[in-house]
């Protein structure tokens, strides 16, 4: 599951091209690339916009499609992307969160789920009514006493 605070940009690359996504410390969480063509490749590169040999390549599709891929890599700096070819277009999906997860106190979502005292009391009376029924049925099979029911 992702944070709620999750973030997912989403761009289209035609040609030969570039995009900036954002700026700053974040945590990319997940990335996917699909193309029309085999004529380029299509990278993501965290670091220094425009500056190929200061910039790390965080993901890096061949030809054609790169599949989601579900990644924790904290960039500090520009996160930006680049195609290289001229005859296709690509398509680049990120998510991310706009800071270091790995110094977050923050929890995904859902996973500290806490019952209200209402469900507690449903569960409780269900649970009652069940042993109830399983010890009556155990009665009646095992030994052949029959709980009177007085009208």
């Amino acid at each position: 599951m992702l944070p709620q605070d999750a973030i997912t940009k989403t761009i289209e690359l035609i040609g030969i091209d570039d995009y900036n996504f954002f700026s700053g410390v974040s945590t990319i969480l997940g990335v996917h690339n699909q193309q029309s063509g085999a004529q380029s490749n299509t990278l993501l590169l965290c670091g220094i916009y425009q500056n190929q040999t200061s910039s790390v390549m965080v993901m890096k599709t061949y030809d054609k499609d790169y599949s989601l891929n579900l990644i924790n890599y904290v960039c500090a700096g520009d996160v930006w992307a680049k195609k290289t070819g001229q005859g296709d277009s690509a398509f680049l999906a990120i998510t991310y969160l706009p800071y270091d997860y790995s110094l977050s106190t923050s929890t995904p979502v859902n996973s500290s789920y806490k019952f209200s005292g209402g469900e507690l009391v449903i569960s409780m009376f269900l649970l009652f009514i069940g042993m109830f029924l399983v010890f009556q049925f155990m009665i009646f099979k095992f030994f052949g006493i029959k709980i009177k029911k007085d009208i």
